[in-house]
């Protein structure tokens, strides 16, 4: 009867830790066919059937308020509404919420080591990926998901299509590996993981070459001092020598940052234009916002062609179109679609998400991470990113200890 149960306690566990991973790769990851997010939401109301075993009539009540805010919020912007994008919204919402549900009372504390373990997935997948590339170029070939250029091996492992390639991972760019990295090396040095595990973690997102990834790597940086200073004093000490005798290689990263925030048609200056798009849809909505939207909407609007034009040049557009790459600030993107008030209380619910059990500085760091990839990553309206809203009143208060053994 002890082997039944904990195999099927063992299987509960791979099954959560295999549909958080399920929800990163649906999130963000590469797009590999038509409907794959519809597809995968399925899949993983499917895989959290526990989750509704806690759906009471209190939890119905509370996703049917969310379903009637978001439909008020659309009728209120006949320009922008899409029934399939709405629809599209809700499953979501719903597939977040079920998923979290999981975790409710018995499963509060472990959420955070079930997310940790999906991480590793993704970096481990990650590591391969690029000494693969390093070891073996040759067997990566040219190809396409979706109008996006990768090199691929057997369509499993991925870096970009540069001069020098990324990495990426499963997700669709490095901006949103450098993420899962930077989030998965938050967790390990929470969790008091050996300095060579963290050095091999730092690398990983070093492949990545993403400015937002180093900025991310800093915020981690000081998180381990802050963590450290008191109990692992040599450690703390080589990392802050570190900077000094690499003092190259970080002007070579300092220039990459002002790179991307200045120089003509750079991704800095997308960035700058998504600012101020972001900033005008705000002034021109900003109690309901403009509902979910596609970039056939911003272009009906002629302001939008006003900033493009004083951004970029005419060269520019000609080659990329109006709108090239979409609309990408999911952090603005928040109160543009919903609106200032309700947009506070998102990133309310955001910040003291109890995914991340804890206060204060580490709190602060957790939340940094996600919010600089925010800025230049349109992932707010998806899954993953619902989870940590929605865990503030789903989840029951208690220390998330990583280090606890599970017994179920």
């Amino acid at each position: 009867m002890k082997i039944s149960l904990s195999k099927y306690t063992s299987l509960n566990i791979n099954l959560r830790i295999f549909t958080f991973l399920l929800i990163i790769i649906q999130s963000c990851g590469i797009r590999f066919f038509d409907g794959q997010g519809t597809v995968l939401a399925l899949v993983i109301l499917t895989l959290s059937y526990n989750g509704f075993k806690y759906y009471t009539q209190k939890n119905v009540l509370i996703t049917l308020g969310i379903f009637l805010l978001l439909f008020l919020i659309k009728i209120l912007n006949p320009l922008s509404f899409d029934i399939n994008k709405l629809i599209f919204q809700l499953i979501l919402i719903l597939e977040a919420y079920v998923f979290l549900l999981q975790y409710k009372n018995q499963y509060s504390w472990k959420i955070l080591s079930d997310f940790y373990d999906a991480l590793k997935i993704i970096f481990l997948h990650a590591l391969l990926s690029y000494l693969l590339y390093l070891l073996l170029p040759f067997l990566y070939t040219e190809t396409q998901q979706f109008g996006y250029p990768y090199r691929s091996f057997l369509n499993i492992f991925y870096v970009t299509n540069d001069d020098v390639p990324r990495n990426i991972g499963l997700l669709w760019e490095p901006g949103l590996l450098q993420l899962m990295l930077n989030l998965f090396l938050f967790i390990a040095i929470q969790k008091d993981k050996p300095i060579i595990t963290l050095f091999i973690i730092v690398l990983v997102i070093f492949s990545t070459i993403s400015t937002t990834g180093f900025l991310g790597l800093a915020i981690n940086y000081l998180f381990y001092i802050v963590s450290n200073y008191k109990t692992k004093k040599q450690n703390v000490f080589i990392l802050i020598l570190l900077p000094i005798l690499f003092s190259g290689s970080l002007y070579f990263i300092w220039d990459n940052i002002a790179d991307k925030m200045g120089g003509e048609n750079t991704s800095g200056l997308v960035r700058y234009r998504d600012f101020l798009i972001g900033m005008d849809l705000i002034r021109e909505k900003p109690l309901f916002g403009h509902g979910l939207f596609e970039s056939s909407y911003l272009l009906s609007k002629s302001s939008i062609g006003f900033i493009e034009a004083n951004i970029f040049s005419n060269e520019y557009l000609d080659i990329s179109g109006d709108m090239g790459g979409g609309y990408t600030n999911g952090l603005l993107a928040i109160f543009c679609w919903y609106g200032i008030p309700l947009g506070l209380l998102i990133f309310y619910g955001f910040y003291k998400n109890k995914i991340i059990y804890s206060t204060g500085f580490k709190r602060l760091c957790f939340s940094l991470i996600l919010l600089f990839t925010f800025i230049s990553e349109p992932i707010t309206y998806t899954a993953f990113f619902f989870l940590f809203p929605f865990s503030c009143f789903i989840l029951n208060s208690g220390r998330n200890d990583l280090n606890k053994p599970i017994n179920e």
